[in-house]
C-alpha cells in the first residue's frame, strides 16, 4: 500500500510540475495542450491523503510492537517524526496551491504563473524532507534528494503532459517545443546524475557490494533504465527534430510516451526502494539477511563470506550482453520508427533486464571464507584490532560451535558485543561477518542491558538449521546473578553469568515468536529478577 501511494505521489508531483513549467513557456513556444482545472486541483489534494499513508503504516507497526494506544502515537508521530512535519508542511503547500492556482485561472500572468511554478516546486521538495538520504544526513541529504526529485519529475512531468494531453499537429510547433526542451532535459539529466552519485555516498557507499541484496538489484535495474531514456532524448534532440515533418507529429509523440512510461517505471522502482532499508555496510547486512534470490540463483550455494563482489565474464554474462547490446540497435531503430510505443517499451525493458542479468551474471563472490587470515596471540588482541576508537575488556568467552568461539566484550564500558573467534591450538582468528553490537544508553548506567539477535545467514548458523538465537546482556543489578533462564516459543536454555555477561546460542528449524521471557538466578536457584522483551533484533546493531 505504502509502495503504491509513493507511486502516485511521483506521478501527481510530475503531473503539477509539467503544468506548471508548460503554462510559464509562451503558447507559441510549443504544442497546446488540454488539461482541466479539475484535475490540478484533485492532484494537489491527493498528494496530502497519499502522503499520510506511510505515516499510518509507521503507526501501526509501532502500535503492534510495543502495544500502545493507536491515536496517541500517531500524535507523536505527527508531531516527533520528521515524517509526520513533513506531511504537515505539504498539507499547508497543498491549501496555498490550490488558493494560488484559482487565482491563476483569472489573473493568467506570467509573475502569476512564475509564482505557481516555483511555489510547486517547493511543493514536490517537503517530501524530500524524510527521505532515506536526509534521515542520514538532515542537511546535504535533503538538498541532494531534493535536487534529484526536482530534476526527475521536471523531466518527465514535461514529457508526460506534451505527449498525453497535446493533439497539436503542427510539426513547427513541435519543433519549437524540442528545441527550448532540449537544454531543459540535458541539464535535468546532468543534475540527476551529479545528485545521485552524491546520494549513493550517503545511502548507498558499497554500491557494488548492494547487488547482492534486493535494494541494490532495484538501484542497478533503475540506474540501466536511465540509458533508454537517454537514448530517446538523444534522438528526440538532435536526429527526429531536423525530420519531424517527415516521421510525422504523431509517430514522435509516441516515441515521448514510451520516454514518460519508462519513467514512471523509474518512479514505480524508486517507491518500492523507500520502503526498504539501504544496506549501509554489505557485509554486517549480510549477518541478518540472506541474498536475493535472484542472486542465489547466480551463485547457487556458496559458503564463506559473499562481499567483496569481484567481476569475471563468462559464456552466460557474454551471451546476456550481446542481447541486450542488439536490443538497444533495435530501439534506436524502434524510435527512429515510432510505430508504436507499447513495442518501444517493450524493447527497453527487455534490453533492461538482459543487461542486469548480464551485470550480475558477471559477478561472483568473495573467494574469501569466514575465517580471516591474519593470526592473533589473544582474543582481546583480535576484537581490538577492529576497534581503533575504543578500549576493549573482554568479559565471557564461550565455545559455541567445534570450530568458533564467541567472546563477549564491552567498548569503554559503553557497548557491549560479541565476535566470533576461530581457535587453532594457541592462535586466534577472527572470523568474518560475526559481528553483533549493542549501543544506545551506556551499560554502566543501567541495571541490566539484555536483546536477543535473530540471525538467517553467516557464521553464527550451526547444524544447518536456518534460525539461529544469539542473545548476549551486562547485569548489573541485582548483583547476585549466578545465571539466567531464557524461554523461548520452540525450546528453553539456560546461561552461566561471568563478569556480570552472559550469551546463550540457540539453533531452530523455524522462527519462533518473539516473546522471551528471561528469569535472573542466584546461586541457591532462587529468582531474584528477570526481563521480558517482545522483539527480536533483526539487524546487527540495535539500541
Amino acid at each position: 500500500m505504502v509502495e503504491i501511494s509513493q507511486v502516485l505521489m511521483y506521478l501527481l508531483f510530475s503531473f503539477l510540475l509539467g503544468v506548471a513549467l508548460l503554462q510559464v513557456v509562451p503558447k507559441n513556444r510549443g504544442p497546446a495542450f488540454v488539461v482541466k482545472n479539475s484535475w490540478v486541483y484533485g492532484c494537489i489534494c491527493l498528494i496530502p491523503v497519499l502522503s499520510v499513508i506511510p505515516i499510518l503504516s509507521a503507526t501501526y507497526q509501532i502500535h503492534i510492537q510495543y502495544e500502545a494506544p493507536f491515536m496517541p502515537i500517531m500524535t507523536q508521530v505527527m508531531l516527533g517524526y520528521k515524517i509526520g512535519q513533513a506531511w504537515m508542511v505539504t498539507t499547508l503547500l497543498a491549501i496555498i496551491s490550490i488558493t494560488l492556482y484559482y487565482g491563476l485561472v483569472y489573473i493568467k500572468t506570467f509573475y502569476v504563473k512564475l509564482i505557481f511554478l516555483l511555489l510547486v516546486i517547493i511543493f514536490a521538495l517537503s517530501s524530500s524532507w524524510a527521505s532515506h538520504a536526509a534521515s542520514l544526513d538532515e542537511g546535504l541529504g535533503f538538498i541532494y534528494n531534493g535536487l534529484h526529485f526536482i530534476a526527475a519529475t521536471v523531466w518527465m512531468g514535461t514529457l508526460f503532459v506534451i505527449s498525453w494531453f497535446s493533439s497539436e499537429k503542427s510539426t513547427e510547433k513541435w519543433t519549437l517545443f524540442i528545441r527550448w526542451f532540449s537544454p531543459v532535459a540535458i541539464a535535468s539529466v546532468i543534475i540527476l546524475i551529479l545528485s545521485g552519485l552524491l546520494l549513493m555516498t550517503i545511502i548507498v557507499p558499497e554500491y557494488v557490494n548492494s547487488w547482492v541484496l534486493t535494494y541494490g538489484q532495484l538501484l542497478l535495474l533503475k540506474h540501466i533504465l536511465i540509458a533508454p531514456i537517454i537514448l530517446f532524448g538523444v534522438v528526440h534532440g538532435f536526429l527526429l527534430r531536423k525530420r519531424l515533418h517527415k516521421v510525422g507529429v504523431t509517430r514522435f509523440q509516441n516515441t515521448l510516451k514510451a520516454e514518460s512510461i519508462i519513467g514512471l517505471f523509474i518512479f514505480g522502482i524508486t517507491a518500492v526502494m523507500t520502503e526498504r532499508v539501504p544496506p549501509h555496510e554489505v557485509a554486517r547486512t549480510l549477518q541478518t539477511t540472506e541474498p536475493s534470490l535472484l542472486y542465489k540463483w547466480f551463485i547457487g550455494e556458496h559458503v564463506g563470506s559473499i562481499v567483496p563482489l569481484t567481476f569475471s565474464f563468462n559464456w552466460l554474462s557474454i551471451v546476456l550482453f550481446t542481447g541486450s547490446a542488439l536490443l538497444l540497435l533495435l530501439l534506436i531503430f524502434e524510435v527512429l520508427r515510432g510505430k508504436g510505443w507499447i513495442r518501444i517499451i517493450s524493447v527497453s525493458t527487455a534490453f533492461a533486464f538482459l543487461m542486469l542479468f548480464g551485470i550480475l551474471g558477471s559477478t561472483h563472490p568473495s573467494s574469501q571464507g569466514w575465517i580471516d587470515s591474519q593470526r592473533f596471540s589473544t582474543p582481546r588482541e583480535a576484537i581490538q584490532s577492529s576497534q581503533e576508537n575504543g578500549e576493549v575488556e573482554v568479559l565471557v568467552e564461550q565455545r559455541v560451535s567445534n570450530d568458533f568461539i564467541a567472546v563477549v566484550y564491552h567498548i569503554n564500558h559503553e557497548k557491549l558485543a560479541v565476535d566470533l573467534l576461530y581457535k587453532d591450538n594457541q592462535d586466534y582468528y577472527k572470523v568474518n561477518e560475526s559481528n553483533l553490537m549493542i549501543g544506545g544508553i551506556p551499560i554502566n548506567e543501567l541495571d541490566h542491558k539484555i536483546r536477543t539477535f535473530i540471525i538467517r545467514n553467516g557464521p553464527w548458523l550451526q547444524n544447518n538449521q536456518p534460525y539461529t538465537y544469539v542473545t548476549i546482556g551486562y547485569i548489573s543489578e541485582p548483583s547476585d546473578v549466578d545465571k539466567v533462564g531464557i524461554y523461548f516459543e520452540g525450546d528453553s536454555s539456560e546461561a552461566k553469568v561471568e563478569n556480570n555477561t552472559f550469551i546463550n546460542v540457540i539453533s531452530s528449524d523455524e522462527e519462533w515468536d518473539p516473546n522471551h521471557p528471561i528469569e535472573f538466578f542466584n546461586d541457591k536457584e532462587e529468582i531474584v529478577g528477570g526481563y521480558m522483551r517482545g522483539f527480536l533484533e533483526e539487524g546487527v546493531y540495535c539500541h
